[in-house]
């Protein structure tokens, strides 16, 4: 559900509210269903657009890379095009 808001939120233009609530809701899927979940993988891929868009870097918008090592591994996809210098 948060994550539905958070996409709402980011198609309206609220990026600050859209990355809290895909940051709270990272949060509340690690603790329910774990690292390795698919559904923690989307979401934080869906977080990563939010950063995207707001030319914003998971390590400026406190992301730990903890949650994109664990993407990677969900997902087999890397998540560096994410990342900027």
């Amino acid at each position: 559900m948060r994550s539905a808001l958070a996409a709402v939120r980011r198609e309206r233009g609220e990026l600050a509210a859209s990355q809290a609530l895909y940051e709270r809701s990272i949060e509340l899927l690690q603790r329910e269903l774990g690292r390795e979940h698919p559904e923690l993988a989307t979401t934080i891929d869906q977080l990563a657009v939010v950063f995207r868009i707001s030319e914003s870097t998971p390590r400026r918008c406190g992301c730990t890379s903890r949650r994109w090592r664990s993407a990677r591994r969900c997902t087999g996809r890397s998540t560096r095009r994410w990342h900027r210098a």
